[in-house]
């Protein structure tokens, strides 16, 4: 029983850590972009950046902090302003932030997220 809750909680941390990595690739993706849009495009770009540009302070401060439940309301709070304010796609941030905060109340805080009968 012991080798098999090892087993899934290093797959739960795996994919917390690649989730964490998705949103910095984003923001990797879009400094690129930005990089590479001339004139008025440069503000979209700018538009759309800013969001990762914080998404990403988020995810290298949760690199070395992972237990901190406080990063992850943050995050959920800046992915609901960003819905509102930049785009709806954003809502796809705000469930792989809750998958997070799902793994670390899981892993670190002992809250079960699926009951077993």
């Amino acid at each position: 029983m012991g080798k098999n809750n090892n087993c899934m909680k290093t797959l739960l941390r795996i994919i917390d850590y690649l989730i964490i990595v998705f949103k910095l690739f984003m923001l990797i993706v879009l400094i690129l972009d930005y990089r590479a849009a001339v004139g008025l495009w440069k503000g979209v770009a700018l538009h759309y950046l800013i969001p990762f540009i914080v998404y990403g302070l988020i995810a290298i401060i949760r690199v070395f902090k992972i237990k901190n439940i406080k990063l992850l309301l943050l995050e959920i709070l800046c992915n609901i302003f960003f819905i509102l304010r930049v785009n709806s796609s954003h809502a796809y941030f705000l469930i792989l932030t809750i998958i997070s905060l799902s793994i670390v109340l899981y892993l670190f805080y002992n809250v079960k997220i699926i009951k077993k009968n």
